[in-house]
């Protein structure tokens, strides 16, 4: 089973964030974000091949084989099989032991999460909460100092009492994490309110990546086409991987990055400016192989 919600979607990543991953050429990105435009962005020729480019979204990944400037090596990296293992007949291009994947390693089309309750209940928007609302909702999740820290909270987002028009929204769910921390609010407290909050109207969100099972690659992909540089990156991908494995059972909101990496992290900066990040996944991709029954026939 392979958890999608780890990956990048391609359609809706962009050009930026695609071209940080392994293997990735810009003018392999460029042709992405050209096959699934309504507008050309690059020129393709496309009738060499024999076909029109699609112009609409990738319905599977597998669809990137038909994209202007695709190959093996660059899908499939030195797993040609695509069976997650080196085999004898596959080449360690660069000679270090380990199996280097390609970008089917690290794309999906399949990151869909839900803005509503499993019930189908609406979730609280806090962007549009009264403070009183905040309260009872601190109050009902159990969260120490309720009634200050909804103030606190309701200030952050509402910063002039005099006119309440004036709204400094919350960006993503990051940027009200950020928020609730900032105010004092514990992790603890904040995993307690974080499965009933949102600050999006959307129905779904789509392109969220989940920091519970992404990968250093593509953690490392994501912050640099947020404007990190790729020291920085790296540190904080290898950071919040050592992170998830000391910590298994503190990963239930998003909150814990900000403890991973720290409140003034460049990449948490850049991240609470969007909705990028999630710790939810909902779609996932079975692999399944079958042998006949006298273990002769062979089916993946």
């Amino acid at each position: 089973l392979v958890d999608e919600g780890g990956k990048l979607n391609l359609n809706n990543v962009n050009t930026n964030v695609l071209s940080y991953l392994p293997g990735m050429t810009m003018d392999f990105a460029d042709a992405i974000i050209d096959w699934r435009g309504t507008n050309g962005v690059v020129s393709l020729d496309y009738a060499t091949l024999g076909y029109l480019p699609k112009n609409a979204l990738l319905e599977t990944v597998d669809e990137l084989r038909l994209v202007y400037g695709a190959t093996v090596d660059l899908l499939a990296g030195e797993d040609v099989n695509r069976n997650g293992t080196l085999d004898t007949n596959e080449k360690d291009l660069n000679s270090n032991g380990e199996l280097d994947p390609g970008l089917f390693e690290y794309v999906t089309v399949y990151t869909r999460e839900p803005n509503f309750h499993a019930d189908g209940s609406s979730l609280t928007n806090v962007n549009s909460t009264t403070q009183s609302q905040f309260s009872s909702l601190f109050q009902s999740a159990g969260t120490s100092s309720a009634t200050s820290m909804a103030q606190s909270i309701y200030r952050s987002i509402h910063p002039d009492p005099n006119n309440p028009r004036t709204v400094n929204n919350c960006n993503g769910i990051l940027d009200f994490a950020l928020r609730c921390k900032s105010a004092g609010m514990s992790s603890d407290d904040f995993n307690k309110i974080a499965s009933n909050v949102t600050t999006s109207t959307n129905t779904y969100f789509r392109g969220r990546v989940n920091v519970n099972t992404a990968c250093a690659d593509v953690l490392t992909a994501l912050f640099m086409g947020r404007n990190v540089d790729e020291q920085t990156a790296n540190a904080a991908a290898q950071t919040l991987i050592t992170y998830r494995q000391q910590n298994p059972n503190n990963l239930n909101s998003v909150a814990w990055i900000i403890d991973a990496l720290g409140n003034n992290s460049p990449v948490i900066t850049a991240l609470k400016n969007g909705d990028y990040v999630t710790t939810h996944s909902f779609q996932f991709t079975a692999d399944i192989a079958a042998v006949g029954p006298f273990g002769r026939g062979y089916r993946r």
